[in-house]
């Protein structure tokens, strides 16, 4: 309106409440469920090397292939093995020889003995070196039964059927005794593996039954049961692990396939609003609630109890049969005339 040259805004004599959806709140015991996220993996998982230090010349295996207990999945430079053994085995053929010489010598110096034509220091000479040489031999012999076990180790087997999942040699390359060359998840039990915060399991029985569904596949389910947990945090995710052994007669989940887990928790007694109608102020976390008398608003600072995927359980700063807006919460100022709407009990 313009009055003496003047714009003059007038503004309506009161302004229109504001519709806002509310909900009633009472305090309950509210059911808990973690969800972790991990991977599929072997209960039975190993390494594979060699008990032979040398020169790999055949890799016959690779990641993700299928093995046999007992199957040939490498192989070393067998000449320096040959060498030792061909070597020991000569070694018992010399024993042998010396053996002989020395039951011969001391069966003459028996004969001689016998007819009074040695001594008896004589006799027990021989004696002594035929006792050498009976040590001796079974001395090379344990030497060439040694080599020959060494030049079968020219030749890495798989020790259970399972599937390769890791290599980490070449053809070419040259390997130390007990160097890790295949990793072998063996077939069998599976283990679904998650990573999670310490503070996400506080209070989980070992026995609890857990949920796992794999990512991929809403449909592919197992049930599990918390068999190991990782007594250390890892310092670059803050989490720690948790293997869960999934139950006989689960379907089958690929190695390595993502899954993820519920885990049932401690129900925590507090009240469940849904996360519109958290609001913050200077002060922290609040909510608007209505004065059903005047159907005005008011900030009520809270202290959340914990953050749920849809809900946030509010522990303290509430009373049984409270009206807080659910809806609208972002639009609002202290005292403001609301129009509630949609009002539910929980």
């Amino acid at each position: 309106m313009i009055v003496a040259g003047f714009t003059v805004s007038v503004e309506a004599a009161e302004r229109p409440a504001r519709p806002v959806d509310v909900m009633q709140v009472r305090a309950q015991d509210i059911p808990m469920t973690a969800s972790i996220s991990g991977s599929i993996a072997a209960r039975n998982q190993h390494d594979l090397s060699f008990r032979a230090g040398g020169q790999v010349t055949d890799i016959l295996v690779d990641v993700g292939d299928r093995v046999s207990k007992g199957q040939v999945l490498a192989s070393l430079d067998t000449h320096a093995l040959q060498a030792s053994a061909d070597l020991a085995a000569a070694s018992v053929s010399s024993a042998e020889a010396q053996l002989t010489q020395a039951q011969a010598d001391f069966n003459r110096q028996k004969t001689l003995y016998a007819d009074g034509n040695a001594t008896r220091a004589a006799l027990d000479a021989a004696q002594a070196s035929l006792d050498t040489a009976k040590s001796g031999l079974t001395g090379a012999e344990a030497l060439a039964a040694s080599a020959k076990e060494v030049l079968s180790y020219a030749q890495l087997p798989a020790t259970a059927d399972g599937i390769i999942v890791a290599r980490s040699v070449d053809a070419g390359q040259v390997v130390q005794a007990a160097q890790p060359v295949f990793t072998v998840a063996e077939d069998g039990p599976r283990d679904a593996v998650f990573q999670a915060y310490e503070r996400a399991l506080e209070g989980v029985p070992r026995d609890v039954p857990v949920k796992v569904e794999l990512l991929a596949s809403s449909t592919v389910v197992a049930t599990g049961h918390v068999r190991e947990i990782s007594p250390t945090i890892d310092p670059s995710s803050g989490t720690m692990r948790i293997k869960v052994g999934l139950d006989p007669g689960s379907p089958f989940m690929p190695l390595g396939a993502s899954a993820t887990g519920s885990i049932p928790l401690p129900p925590q007694h507090g009240f469940a609003l849904p996360w519109s109608a958290l609001f913050r102020d200077r002060d922290g976390p609040a909510v608007w609630m209505v004065d059903t008398a005047s159907d005005t608003v008011s900030l009520q600072p809270v202290v959340i109890g914990r953050y749920l995927d849809k809900i946030v359980i509010i522990a303290s700063g509430l009373k049984d049969g409270a009206t807080v807006v659910t809806k609208g919460a972002q639009l609002l100022w202290p005292n403001e005339k609301v129009s509630p709407k949609a009002e539910v009990s929980q």
